[in-house]
């Protein structure tokens, strides 16, 4: 089962971390949909802002107040992360630059889970399975219509 909870990462997996401590439920799986590749939008919130709570639209003078808090908060998450790792929870990245963004924060074992597609889709292409997905290039209907036969 997928639960959707609107909410900030930073604020909720320490909760969850300190939840499961506590005797309550332990993920089966952990990862993250922050979208980290550039902290000075506003869809990587600091910790303690709510969607209603920060701009929408960063603007030059808010912007790097932004990034520093959105960089901290990564961190946090992270953190949140690898408790869950340490408790034995299968934890990956969604491969959107977290990971890196935390190390550079000062959380030196921010690379001690994996990427989702290292952990599992590689080893399923290596096998000739997974999810894949089919680009011309081209855009000839010979070309395109070629995985369609199959």
């Amino acid at each position: 089962m997928s639960i959707g909870l609107l909410g900030n990462a930073a604020d909720v997996v320490p909760e969850l971390v300190r939840r499961a401590r506590a005797g309550g439920i332990r993920p089966d799986l952990v990862t993250d949909q922050t979208s980290a590749h550039d902290l000075s939008t506003a869809t990587c919130r600091p910790a303690g802002r709510s969607s209603s709570g920060a701009p929408r639209r960063p603007t030059s003078r808010n912007t790097r107040g932004l990034r520093e808090a959105a960089a901290k908060s990564c961190a946090v998450h992270v953190r949140a992360m690898l408790a869950f790792k340490a408790m034995g929870v299968p934890t990956v990245d969604y491969g959107n630059n977290i990971r890196q963004v935390a190390f550079d924060q000062g959380v030196k074992d921010a690379f001690d889970f994996p990427g989702f597609v290292p952990a599992y889709i590689r080893p399923l292409f290596c096998r000739g399975k997974g999810p894949f997905r089919w680009v011309a290039l081209s855009a000839t209907r010979r070309t395109s219509a070629g995985p369609m036969r199959r």
